[in-house]
């Protein structure tokens, strides 16, 4: 049975929903299509007779309300909300998305498959089924994809579908120096498509216009689409109105504070204080304003102590007060990696707060760094977050240190295949881990009341923290 769920409300907005049980590939399936912003709608399909929001998701749990006019349900098989048209076929096989005003079919489905996925042998038990999943659709017009984030080989990034023969690998794109992953990309027809699934998986283009998506471990798909109102035609103006209505869906970021618009200053690498304020002062004497000069890595005693090296570093409040003399701002580099000789090790082993294997034993990273184990915080463990935090409250923000570059934050040298967050398995949440990282952080300078919040970061999963 197919149906339209309105739920208006007094302000004459709306929410619509369009759902239906279909059978495919032996599995009876349960599919939700949703106004989800203005000319978009969010499609997930499960296997399962629950349709899921997990906390990881990109999308924001708040959805953008459309007016209630602009949704509508002209048949059994067809959901409109706006400029974009949803339609099922007859036999619930295949289904495409269309935009009413030029009736470009934008996606055409050829296939969602869901395999069984052979959950790892652990002492956790999985929340709901998880599913090994494929996507696979087309594009009625040729064109350019402009998008899925930021990676070595950066041509792909604006890239002739026909020139696209390499896989795009979330297994070595997404945890690494240098590779961000972010499945979201704009169509040069004039549309965007959001790839709701932030574990391992694959992307690539067969044939010029067929697109295969996969994860490696999902309990639903869930996308998100989106195209310009019927008042535009396709020029260039249209790419902002498609990332506002992005932004609009993951979240606003804050404005630059005025403090950073400067010139930031770094190099590799300031190894002790007094090196550190002699370049600063050089930089003052000539007149050249620095806004923030950063202190990079290696300044601190053990990796995971999260403080300065004494010896190196001998009185930090005179070097703030010396920095702030020549109108500068300190930022300092922060690792989460904690090695086996740091003085926060054994307490966050027998908490519980580090990355852990099938057996809940505490997982060493890929190898030792200078003959020295190391490990991985568990960040999506609010006590992991809440106690890091206590560490850089007390040994930076103290000394009104309060800007911070999340260095390594993929993370690195980790092990995939064998880590568990939570209780999750890193087939399903692995590119969530450096926006948790940096939650940490955000969650911290909210609570003492900072306002004007700035972090650089090596890494990037879909959605503002701030929420």
């Amino acid at each position: 049975m197919k149906r339209l769920v309105v739920c208006d409300d007094a302000s004459h907005t709306t929410n619509c929903i369009f759902t239906t049980n279909i059978y495919s590939n032996g599995l009876n399936q349960h599919l939700q299509v949703e106004s989800w912003g203005h000319d978009s709608i969010r499609i997930r399909l499960s296997p399962d007779a629950i349709i899921q929001t997990p906390y990881y998701q990109a999308l924001l749990p708040e959805k953008p309300i459309v007016d209630a006019e602009v949704c509508q349900q002209p048949n059994r098989n067809t959901f409109i909300n706006g400029n974009i048209k949803f339609t099922i076929s007859n036999d619930s096989e295949s289904w495409l998305i269309e935009r009413e005003s030029d009736r470009l079919i934008l996606i055409k489905a050829q296939s969602t498959t869901f395999l069984p996925y052979d959950y790892p042998v652990s002492v956790y038990s999985p929340l709901y089924s998880l599913y090994i999943l494929s996507l696979n659709y087309t594009h009625a017009q040729n064109g350019y994809l402009y998008g899925l984030g930021q990676h070595h080989y950066a041509h792909n990034l604006t890239l002739a579908y026909h020139n696209f023969h390499l896989p795009f690998v979330f297994s070595s794109t997404a945890p690494k120096n240098g590779d961000i992953t972010i499945p979201w990309y704009i169509h040069t027809s004039g549309f965007g498509f959001l790839w709701n699934h932030p574990g391992y998986g694959s992307f690539d283009v067969q044939n010029d216009k067929e697109i295969i998506w996969t994860a490696n471990a999902a309990h639903q798909l869930d996308i998100w689409i989106t195209t310009i109102p019927k008042v535009k035609i396709i020029s260039a103006s249209f790419y902002p109105i498609l990332m506002k209505n992005y932004v609009d869906v993951v979240g606003h970021p804050n404005p630059l504070p005025h403090f950073a618009s400067g010139f930031w200053h770094s190099k590799n690498r300031y190894r002790t204080q007094k090196e550190l304020l002699e370049v600063a002062k050089g930089y003052y004497d000539r007149k050249i304003p620095v806004s923030i000069i950063v202190i990079d890595y290696f300044h601190w005693s053990v990796f995971g102590d999260w403080k300065f090296n004494s010896t190196c570093w001998p009185d930090i409040p005179q070097m703030i007060n010396e920095l702030k003399s020549y109108g500068m701002r300190l930022m300092v580099s922060v690792w989460p990696h904690v090695a086996e000789n740091s003085e926060n090790l054994m307490i966050m082993n027998t908490t519980g707060l580090l990355t852990h294997d099938s057996k809940g034993n505490t997982l060493a990273t890929t190898g030792p760094i200078n003959n020295l184990s190391f490990y991985i915080p568990d960040q999506f463990n609010p006590a992991t977050r809440q106690y890091i935090w206590n560490k850089i409250k007390t040994n930076y923000y103290a000394y009104d240190i309060k800007i911070y570059w999340l260095d390594a934050d993929e993370p690195e040298h980790t092990r995939p295949g064998l880590q568990w967050w939570r209780d999750q398995h890193d087939d399903e949440i692995a590119m969530v881990w450096a926006r948790e990282h940096q939650k940490t952080f955000w969650d911290g300078l909210r609570e003492v009341k900072e306002e004007e919040i700035i972090m650089l970061t090596r890494q990037a999963w879909i959605e503002i923290v701030h929420k």
